[in-house]
């Protein structure tokens, strides 16, 4: 981030958490905006054919329109669209034509009616930018703007917001003054491009989700005054900003890439799948060290290995492959320490253990794939097949040229060749789409390159192809780019993510965005609940082994070597039990055996040894 962008940040973002910020998009409802038009409005087209449309809307939405007199540009301008069927006979009338210009090249932009902004103290800066085009007689090109013009001469501009809450936009009775992220952006601009702002709250009045009108909020002792320019805090994949009064027929597109998914996963791989790298890495980790004290231990005398492992184990590295694969144990450590050590190992596994278990189920029982490219770099680096048509080379002049020359470029009478050449190719083939409509899935390619193959279609999530492309010019952007640019420079301090939570909280009211739930990887942050249980186990088992070998250093006393005299007493002569009928021999034996046995037992000395010789 440069110190330019820095400085930048911090003025703005002086009085506020800088994880806040502020984001605007421009509505493409063309009926909503043709409602909103006055006395006041500009009207661009990029073709003959939205103007017509234009026209049309004009004289079917608005119930009055005597007044009405706007400014239009149109590029390769016909005025045979004014004779067509198609244009009502009311709308011709009702359009003055305040000022009209034909220029015979189609290279030049036209101009053929004029009006003056809200504010009629911006006629003069409105007069002063048309004569631009005309006297320079500027070409009409996609993404071209009108920043030759930097001072408004304090031209008062309106600028309403529907956004309220003390981040964004609100009014403060304290200072009597409004205040939020969206003031001090506008005021940047203003300094820069000398103008007076004015500021007003509204409502939108809403009807199956498309803004109808808005309503203003009155505010004791200010006089209200009708907006300019409306900015509002609406979606995250957007940073446009609404016009009203300032209105561009031109067609409001993004550049999409819609790219093929990525292939799917083999089951050997799904394996692996369920946890990330660094888990995996955890519990190698933790096995490692397992083993490593064990066969420290092994070095050790036996009392020591007695008192960690137990006497009655014997294969400790066994035992906790066992353990981890859930197999039952038959022999169990007796001391504390061990024991301890034990069950919460169980624990450990047992998470660790249900946790893939559960993850492992679900992914083969869905088709997973690998990730697809996120960045437009990546699709170069990956050797994607970029496709786009003829219409669309415009949009590749923000490209760098080694970045075009790897685009192909289709006319319609390609579409054939194309086609075939799929048939040809693996389903896998790495293709991307190029495209401006909204909706790709109406996309004449669309069909050609993924619907035929039975493919899913990914749009590309990158912030360079988000943003809204307009394929028109007018006036306000010399507002509007300004402010745009501010808000984009402000994303390098990772504002973006933690406003959009932040709207998605305030704003319950509002539509949310579902996506597919799609099974998911763990990583350590899901699982830092069974590390710490592994950490409670690394320092409890400590805490015992010390415990117990204290306890055996303080209560262990010297023994003196004696020998000891075993004293074998012997139990008098038992009278023999009566025999018993006994069918064969193998059942004789066994009844001599247990009465020997139970003769041995009472034996009390050596001269009763040899009378039960003798009886033998």
């Amino acid at each position: 981030m440069s110190n330019e962008i820095k400085d930048l940040s911090d003025e703005i973002l002086k009085n506020f958490d800088y994880n806040k910020t502020l984001f605007v998009k421009f509505s493409s409802e063309h009926k909503s905006l043709v409602k909103s038009i006055n006395s006041s409005s500009i009207v661009l087209a990029s073709n003959p054919k939205i103007l017509k449309n234009f026209l049309n809307r004009i004289s079917v939405q608005k119930k009055s329109i005597n007044d009405l007199s706007i400014l239009i540009y149109c590029q390769y301008f016909d005025v045979s669209i004014f004779h067509d069927n198609a244009i009502s006979p009311k709308t011709l009338v009702h359009l003055k034509f305040i000022y009209f210009l034909q220029q015979m090249n189609e290279d030049i932009i036209k101009l053929y009616t004029f009006n003056e902004f809200s504010s009629i103290e911006c006629q003069n800066v409105q007069l002063e930018s048309v004569g631009i085009f005309i006297i320079n007689q500027s070409k009409w090109l996609i993404l071209e703007r009108l920043d030759k013009y930097y001072n408004f001469n304090q031209c008062p501009i309106v600028v309403a917001s529907p956004q309220h809450n003390k981040y964004f936009f609100a009014y403060s009775l304290v200072e009597e003054n409004f205040i939020g992220l969206i003031p001090d952006i506008v005021t940047i601009v203003a300094e820069k491009y000398n103008f007076t702002v004015f500021y007003e709250m509204i409502d939108f009045i809403t009807k199956k989700g498309v803004y109808l009108k808005y309503k203003f909020i009155e505010i004791p002792g200010k006089v209200l005054k009708h907006p300019d320019i409306i900015i509002r805090d609406s979606s995250l994949f957007g940073h446009e900003i609404e016009y009203y009064h300032a209105i561009s027929l031109g067609i409001e597109a993004r550049m999409i890439f819609a790219i093929s998914p990525g292939e799917l996963y083999t089951s050997y791989e799904k394996l692996l799948l369920p946890f990330d790298l660094t888990t995996w890495i955890f519990l190698i980790l933790t096995f490692i060290t397992a083993f490593s004290f064990i066969s420290m231990f092994n070095l050790a005398s036996r009392n020591v290995k007695d008192l960690i492992y137990g006497k009655s184990i014997k294969h400790p590295a066994l035992n906790v492959v066992s353990i981890f694969f859930g197999i039952a144990l038959k022999k169990i450590a007796k001391e504390n320490a061990s024991r301890i050590l034990l069950i919460l190992f169980i624990w450990f596994c047992l998470i660790f253990r249900t946790c893939y278990q559960s993850k492992i189920f679900e992914f083969m029982t869905n088709e997973m794939r690998k990730p697809s490219p996120q960045t437009i770099n990546e699709l170069f680096e990956q050797n994607f097949t970029i496709i786009t048509q003829e219409w669309n080379y415009a949009i590749l002049k923000g490209f760098e040229p080694w970045q075009r020359s790897k685009i192909t470029i289709l006319e319609h009478s390609d579409f054939s060749d194309l086609r075939y050449s799929l048939r040809i190719y693996n389903s896998t083939t790495k293709i991307a789409l190029l495209t401006m409509e909204e909706n790709i899935l109406k996309h004449s390619l669309y069909f050609s390159l993924f619907y035929q193959r039975n493919m899913n279609v990914e749009i590309l999530k990158e912030e360079f192809c988000t943003f809204g492309v307009i394929f028109s010019v007018d006036f306000m952007d010399i507002l509007l780019n300004p402010m745009q640019k501010v808000i984009k420079q402000l994303i390098p301090a990772g504002i973006p993510q933690h406003s959009f939570a932040y709207h998605k909280f305030m704003m319950n009211d509002r539509k949310r965005l579902k996506f597919e739930k799609k099974p998911q990887v763990l990583t350590v942050q899901n699982l830092s609940f069974g590390f710490i249980i592994w950490l409670i186990v690394l320092s409890s088992s400590f805490i015992a082994f010390i415990g117990e070998i204290i306890v055996h250093k303080l209560t262990k006393k010297p023994v003196k070597e004696e020998k000891k005299i075993v004293k074998v007493k012997f139990a008098k002569i038992h009278p023999m039990v009566e025999k018993k009928n006994v069918k064969n021999e193998t059942e004789k034996f066994e009844e001599m055996d247990e009465n020997i046995q139970v003769i041995l037992s009472d034996l009390e000395d050596n001269s009763n040894l040899k009378i039960l010789n003798e009886t033998c």
